[in-house]
């Protein structure tokens, strides 16, 4: 008898393997009924947004309104309910992007400017002195071989320049006879996720120079950049931020230094993000329509289902100076 035999016999084999996936796939009416029968009321023009909004793609809003005995719906619940869900995390995904999209461009624009200047060359990215020894060493399995970070990056970089459509790049290809681009083109073509890669490998001088920019220390300031880049790639592909708590926990404040920020945050919540947007949209654009904007979804929601004290507006970055 095979030892999978055995384990079958003896019962335990049940407990070590995974059942198949048997649901059926369902018409929009047949999904409304399902709803239905689990207590949900239906308006008038549910199905037709189902039609458009796949029901799985709500089950993420609903799921909060079930009961964890019989899975029932909470009584009272509307389709409506979970809609306006839906609707107010699509708000909070494009000010969220809103603001991403400012801090990435200010970023690229400190680092490339310090580094060019620093280094007083175009190519400041293939300066080695730049770089931290210890991300030089490790090596790492790609589809070209073990590669190190840095080598990673540069891959990145040829790849990136060699598909981009933008005219500058064509222009400078057509002119020059380099193999790099300018770091100040670079950066304009590759990710956010890229470049702040690339800022992680920097020596901790460097780190410093640019993460003062911020008035952050760098390793906080390397920490909140990794986890912005993860939080705009959600954005891209239209994730749920409504009620979301993230898998990755941003650094958080010195509590001695930050002491006007709110001891208390959960920097994993939808919370902890927007403090994280607020602060830096303090420094890049103190002056921009986006705050105004901040201000009114969230005096008009209930943020506590996003992590918010009820004294949230009594520390930075809420609190007015």
């Amino acid at each position: 008898m095979s030892f999978l035999d055995k384990l079958n016999r003896d019962g335990l084999f049940y407990f070590m393997s995974k059942p198949k996936y048997k649901d059926p796939p369902q018409t929009f009416s047949e999904q409304i009924n399902s709803l239905s029968k689990d207590g949900m009321v239906i308006t008038p023009d549910a199905e037709k947004i189902l039609s458009h909004t796949s029901y799985y793609r709500l089950s993420g809003f609903w799921r909060f309104y079930r009961s964890p005995e019989d899975h029932k719906f909470n009584e009272g619940l509307t389709f409506e309910t979970i809609w306006e869900d839906y609707r107010n995390d699509r708000r909070l995904r494009l000010l969220i992007m809103d603001s991403i999209e400012r801090i990435e461009v200010s970023f690229k624009t400190k680092l490339a400017n310090i580094l060019a200047i620093k280094s007083n060359s175009p190519f400041p990215h293939l300066n080695l002195s730049y770089l931290n020894e210890k991300f030089l060493v490790k090596k790492f399995l790609t589809k070209d071989g073990y590669k190190n970070a840095y080598e990673i990056f540069l891959d990145a970089a040829k790849s990136e320049t060699t598909r981009s459509t933008e005219e500058f790049v064509k222009k400078f290809n057509d002119e020059y006879d380099e193999e790099y681009l300018p770091i100040w083109m670079l950066v304009e073509i590759l990710s956010f996720g890229t470049v702040s890669k690339y800022y992680k490998l920097l020596i901790p001088k460097i780190k410093k120079e640019i993460a003062k920019e911020y008035n952050l220390e760098y390793f906080v300031f390397e920490n909140w950049l990794q986890f912005l880049s993860i939080v705009r790639n959600m954005c891209c592909h239209h994730a749920r931020f409504w009620r979301k708590t993230f898998t990755w926990k941003p650094r958080e404040l010195n509590k001695n230094k930050y002491s006007d920020w709110n001891p208390n945050i959960n920097f994993n919540q939808v919370y902890g993000l927007l403090c994280i947007l607020k602060y830096f949209m303090n420094i890049i654009r103190p002056q921009s329509r986006w705050h105004d904007d901040i201000i009114n979804f969230l005096e008009l929601h209930k943020i506590e289902k996003l992590g918010f004290p009820a004294d949230w507006k009594n520390f930075l970055p809420w609190k007015e100076k």
